[in-house]
């Protein structure tokens, strides 16, 4: 398996070679679920506003001459654009845990170190959807803070063991 439930569709990377081993210890499946049905929803929406400016001055307007801010430009563009039509999911363990009702499934992925660049670019990107979220930028609701802690704790996970430190479980509320 390479890549994460949710950020395997946003990594490029060139040398499969230099992989490190990430787990994910007691990854909330109904949290996980929730984060994963917000994301798609955030993506829907800017896949259709990618599409809508398609064709349009795209650096200043929507395609219905509505104003976006630079960052929301930019979000549109790279989750819209470049990542909305890559829906693949292939971890059967998280899927067999799902089926099974577990409350809880350890993971294990072979990852690039490469990653880490993306990580934090994605970490960045959903932080600020939330902002435009909050603001009523978007129809999309903000995630809520276990959401938010989930997916803060998701993509540390990857980033502290790529960097050779030793996994850390899942604290948080289960749901």
């Amino acid at each position: 398996m390479t890549g994460g439930p949710i950020l395997g569709r946003y990594t490029h990377h060139s040398d499969p070679t230099d992989l490190r081993t990430v787990r994910l210890i007691g990854l909330p499946v109904a949290l996980f679920l929730r984060a994963r049905e917000h994301h798609d929803e955030l993506i829907r929406e800017f896949t259709l506003m990618a599409i809508r400016s398609n064709g349009t001055d795209s650096n200043r307007t929507d395609a219905f001459g509505v104003a976006l801010p630079p960052r929301l430009r930019e979000l549109v563009d790279i989750l819209g654009r470049r990542f909305g039509a890559s829906t693949s999911r292939a971890d059967m363990e998280r899927d067999a845990a799902i089926e099974r009702g577990d409350a809880t499934v350890d993971l294990t992925y072979h990852v690039p170190a490469s990653l880490r660049d993306d990580l934090k670019m994605l970490t960045q990107l959903m932080d600020d959807a939330d902002d435009f979220c909050r603001m009523e930028a978007l129809l999309t609701l903000p995630r809520d803070a276990n959401m938010v802690a989930f997916g803060h704790w998701y993509n540390n996970e990857f980033l502290r063991q790529i960097d050779g430190l030793p996994p850390t479980p899942w604290k948080g509320p289960l749901e």
